[in-house]
């Protein structure tokens, strides 16, 4: 049986609904307005200082003809990223992020050297040379000189520039001069060769140097950045080591800040055994302190002795893989050197409309043990107290003999200070 109702009633219905729809309606309104009224008088003040400037320009400009809008629209926008008075926020134009994303997918290519600026010398050093680059081929070594990029004498202020020629597409050539011992030698060298983010060799300590007696066979493994062809690069190089017997592994991050979590968690992963219940490598946490990303570990696991050398320069994610080492390994390894830069924060690029890109850091990344390894903002204007170091302690601090900071990676073992500190505290005993 059918059941009617009368039209007041449903007039009543339809009141009710229309009243609770408009109230909703209400509440989300009242809140967009809210929210839009709190940020309206800064963003009108902020506009309208741009207005001011661009009308003082265009009136008074004797060039104003000649500026090039989208140079002044990338300026403008980079000004406003560093504005936000944090080093971790980047602007990058379009260029800037096609490269960067080809850099962390590890698809850049170059020579097969990594090369540094000594600024004490106002030279440009080979730092590491990849085995069978074309840079191997045509003879250049770690130490070498490099006094000209095609045909330009490189100084401080075009060694970015020039350093810019010795990567990009492959089968081209550069012309380069280095200087070894003395004598220049002119080279042509074919660019074509996949990026290295990782160097390693086997060596060999002498425990009583004076009697020549205890000689130790050890593995080096130089991470430059954590890049998406890191991990496999790592992977066998860590296999070429332990082919050859070797007795314990260094494993070297100084200076390295490149690189995403993503990557770094995989080659912790290969060093450091499973994680247990909820603990992960590394738990990301976003401002509302919501966990938005973890990363676990399985069984495989490197069961050597093992050292981390670390210094001011190491930073990021270079320093959540010491830590993470540090704590699963715990009295299986060291860490040695200095204390790290003391920034945990997680950096992710949002691609603009036009092909630029901002980076912002989205998140804190915590390492498996509770600690962290980062600055923490403790006074109310959001800047960072000078008591508050951050960083990743070392369990041995060393520094390097003054005046060699500047030529870390050109120190050979037996002068590397920090090295040879981490090689005596493994074999201690």
């Amino acid at each position: 049986m059918n059941k009617k109702i009368s039209i007041g009633l449903a007039l009543s219905l339809i009141i009710i609904a229309a009243t609770a729809s408009f109230a909703v309606t209400m509440t989300f309104s009242k809140q967009m307005y809210d929210k839009v009224i709190t940020d309206l008088p800064a963003k009108v003040q902020k506009y309208d200082l741009f207005a001011d400037i661009d009308e003082v320009i265009s009136d008074h400009y004797y060039y104003y003809k000649k500026i090039n809008n989208e140079t002044l629209n990338n300026a403008l926008a980079g000004g406003y990223v560093k504005g936000l008075d944090d080093n971790a926020c980047v602007f990058m134009t379009a260029a800037e992020y096609e490269k960067y994303a080809k850099r962390l997918e590890g698809s850049i290519t170059g020579i097969g050297i990594e090369h540094a600026f000594n600024k004490e010398t106002g030279k440009m050093y080979v730092t590491e040379v990849a085995e069978n680059s074309p840079a191997e081929q045509e003879g250049l070594k770690k130490g070498d000189v490099i006094v000209k990029i095609k045909g330009i004498v490189v100084t401080a202020g075009n060694y970015e520039n020039l350093a810019g020629n010795l990567e990009g597409n492959r089968l081209k050539t550069v012309d380069i001069t280095y200087s070894r011992g003395g004598y220049d030698t002119n080279i042509n060298v074919m660019i074509g060769y996949t990026s290295q983010s990782v160097f390693y060799k086997t060596d060999y300590w002498v425990q009583n140097v004076e009697n020549g007696e205890g000689s130790h066979k050890y593995g080096y493994v130089r991470i430059t950045a954590f890049y998406k062809n890191t991990v496999d690069q790592f992977e066998k190089a860590v296999k070429a080591l332990e082919s050859q017997d070797i007795e314990k592994i260094i494993f070297d991050v100084r200076g390295t800040h490149e690189g995403s979590l993503e990557y770094a968690a995989e080659i912790i992963d290969k060093i450091v055994p499973a994680t247990e219940g909820t603990t992960a490598i590394a738990t990301v946490r976003d401002k509302s302190n919501a966990v938005i990303d973890t990363k676990p570990s399985d069984s495989e696991a490197i069961n050597l002795p093992m050292a981390v050398l670390i210094n001011a320069e190491t930073s990021g994610v270079a320093e959540l893989f010491a830590q993470d080492v540090k704590d699963f390994q715990k009295d299986n390894a060291v860490l040695v050197g200095v204390r790290t830069a003391g920034n945990n924060s997680l950096q992710e690029v949002f691609e603009l409309k036009n092909g630029n890109a901002v980076m912002l850091p989205v998140g804190i990344i915590t390492p498996y043990s509770t600690s962290t390894y980062g600055k923490t903002d403790t006074n109310q204007n959001g800047k960072i107290d000078k008591e508050d170091l951050g960083g990743v302690v070392p369990d041995f601090e060393k520094k390097l003999i003054p005046g060699n900071s500047q030529t870390l990676e050109q120190l050979d073992s037996k002068n590397d200070t920090q090295l040879q500190t981490a090689l005596s505290e493994l074999w201690k005993g």
